[in-house]
């Protein structure tokens, strides 16, 4: 069973096209939908599987859970879909999947307004989304300091709003800082690695530029844009 990345994905979030012509893009044989509804200590998530050759529901589940259990309810989603498809997980999808990003549900629900937000400022190109989202993720952490995609993520908006200072060392460092504490604490995570790519190349270490920079291309998650720009950098070393 393959996956796209997210991020190949995000531009379909609010498209009007139909499942067949998303589907023949992603070169996909299925589309997974979902939708999430919060009411006090309550979430109801709504999952639609849509077989993309003929833009059919072929499977759908509403699933009621506490808050706290939201995660659960993910592995749960995960397994069923696979079954559904009489596909088997890999080891290490699997794996992936059954770990949560966060013990903390508070911190998580901040990651998640927070990559909204940095999703507005890319459309927008307005300081004060990438701001927010900033002091979101830095809550995020304050509230578990063994947040990986959270400093991770931090580390990318902080490097984007800082980008015209990374030339001087002191400011590097800061979000050295933050991407190396991702990586410390999962080192698969493509954002951090892609981060640690970009600072090293500013420091001209093309050793250290080309090992993160691998590890980044080997990842499942990185999207084909990614790809393409990593290449670049590596071609000028």
């Amino acid at each position: 069973l393959k996956v796209k990345p997210r991020s190949s994905v995000e531009k379909y979030r609010a498209s009007l096209m139909s499942g067949v012509d998303i589907g023949k893009e992603l070169d996909v044989d299925f589309l997974l939908y979902g939708s999430t509804q919060k009411y006090e200590d309550n979430v109801r998530i709504v999952v639609q599987l849509i077989n993309t050759r003929t833009d059919e529901n072929v499977w759908s589940q509403n699933y009621l859970k506490k808050v706290s259990d939201v995660f659960e309810a993910q592995n749960q989603i995960s397994e069923s879909i696979a079954g559904h498809l009489k596909a088997q997980l890999t080891a290490d999808i699997a794996k992936k999947i059954n770990r949560a990003p966060t013990g903390d549900f508070e911190a998580y629900d901040l990651f998640l307004r927070a990559k909204q937000l940095s999703r507005r400022y890319e459309t927008t190109q307005e300081g004060a989304f990438l701001d927010q989202a900033i002091a979101l993720l830095n809550r995020a952490i304050d509230r578990d300091d063994r947040f990986a995609l959270g400093y991770a993520w931090l580390a990318g908006l902080t490097a984007i709003k800082k980008s015209p200072e990374l030339d001087h060392k002191a400011t590097r460092d800061s979000v050295f800082y933050l991407a190396r504490t991702a990586i410390s604490l999962d080192s698969t995570l493509v954002e951090a690695n892609l981060v640690l790519s970009q600072l090293y190349d500013l420091e001209m270490d093309d050793v250290s530029t080309l090992r993160y920079s691998y590890k980044a291309l080997r990842s499942p998650q990185i999207d084909s844009l990614t790809v393409v720009q990593l290449i670049k950098r590596l071609a000028s070393i």
